[in-house]
């Protein structure tokens, strides 16, 4: 460990990560001072936490999974390198990027940190900015590999699933003309009303399937139609639509809105409307598997002038750490929604269309998993009156 200066200037704050914690990156240093100066810096940009050993980092980064780890080399009980090595045998922190502070100097010590798993290596002391760089730098390359990787198997995925969706097509068709044709020949009862809301269902089912398919193929390349659209009338027009869903279910749905929701937002109304229903119904799902009773389901909503904040808790049994890294990717999957498994990377997609970010938390208030959405810069001025 070296405590000298390793802040000489001003860490440049960015333009777009400002509004969300979008990347989380565990500190880990016995030195206190350097910890806390580190964690008050970074926390301007990234979501911090905070270890003073390696042992200390091993449980919080099992228990939240982060995106970055930061480590000092000499530490008392787990060193760096000893972290480092323990981590990357774990597979929940395959795509976790590692970088080493070392007090030590040149080559050898950057082939050491290397040689354990670490990504890079930086000497102290150092200046604050080429940390940061650092770290940008490691997403960047993160997600350049992941999105390679998903490019590289989107038509293979694809091809997985068209026996099953075609699979589940036609059957779902055929029940659909069969209940249209049987709805026919009872006008007048009430049993048309059950019928031709199984045929609701069935169709929305349907069309849900087909666009997750569609969004998936297409995968970052969403063209958005943005138009200002009322906060208070997009979730008004949403929970009515899923109220007789959440009802079937037993599960509570509350929405609750805060900050000038008379406003309108410049989105992508269509998609974004899909991004949430694909949450809610997935928040639904996981509070009718959970023992938890009441299920409920609440959505927060935050209007400020640069941003849409989106919060989304279910009752449900929440998400296990393990699941968290790959929660959005292909196939991932939040409580028992049946579907094609592309839901989650549906709402990423969506959501990063519009310049903004979703997250996920193992678990929230109401005992269950706790997703954020954010928009950011979408307020529309409003004419004066």
């Amino acid at each position: 460990m070296n405590g000298g200066s390793f802040l000489s200037t001003p860490a440049p704050k960015p333009a777009m990560l400002g509004f969300v914690p979008e990347l989380s990156v565990l500190v880990v240093d016995d030195d206190q001072r350097l910890l806390q100066a580190l964690a008050s810096e970074l926390g301007k940009r990234y979501g911090v936490t905070t270890a003073a050993d390696g042992e200390q980092a091993l449980a919080k980064a099992r228990h939240a999974p982060p995106d970055v780890v930061v480590s000092d080399v000499m530490m008392p009980n787990v060193d760096g390198h000893a972290l480092c090595r323990t981590l990357r045998a774990e597979p929940a922190f395959r795509t976790t990027s590692i970088i080493i502070m070392s007090g030590r100097t040149g080559t050898d010590a950057v082939v050491a940190a290397l040689e354990f798993g670490a990504d890079d290596c930086i000497a102290k002391p150092f200046e604050m900015r080429e940390l940061i760089a650092r770290i940008d730098a490691q997403v960047r390359a993160r997600r350049m590999e992941r999105s390679l990787v998903e490019r590289e198997t989107r038509l293979a995925a694809i091809g997985t699933l068209a026996s099953s969706v075609v699979h589940d097509v036609r059957n779902g068709l055929t029940a659909l003309l069969a209940r249209a044709d049987f709805a026919r020949t009872k006008r007048g009862t009430a049993a048309v009303e059950k019928d031709l809301t199984i045929i609701e269902g069935l169709a929305v089912r349907l069309n849900r399937n087909l666009q997750d398919i569609l969004d998936f193929a297409r995968g970052d390349d969403v063209v958005l139609k943005r138009r200002p659209v009322s906060v208070a009338d997009f979730f008004q027009r949403l929970q009515d639509e899923l109220a007789s869903t959440f009802a079937h279910g037993s599960v509570e749905l509350a929405v609750n809105l805060e900050g000038e929701t008379s406003i309108a937002v410049n989105c992508d109304a269509d998609r974004l409307h899909r991004a949430l229903e694909n949450l809610l119904l997935n928040a639904r799902a996981a509070s009718v598997s959970s023992t938890r009773r009441p299920a409920k389901v609440a959505v927060n909503v935050q209007v400020a002038p640069d941003e849409l904040h989106v919060v989304v808790d279910d009752s449900g049994e929440g998400i296990a750490p393990e699941q968290l890294p790959g929660l959005f990717g292909a196939f991932a999957a939040h409580g028992t929604n049946a579907g094609t498994g592309l839901g989650l990377a549906t709402v990423r997609n969506i959501v990063r269309a519009h310049g903004g970010e979703v997250h996920a938390q193992a678990s929230g208030p109401l005992g269950g998993a706790r997703f954020h959405v954010w928009i950011p810069n979408v307020v529309l001025p409003r004419a004066n009156s």
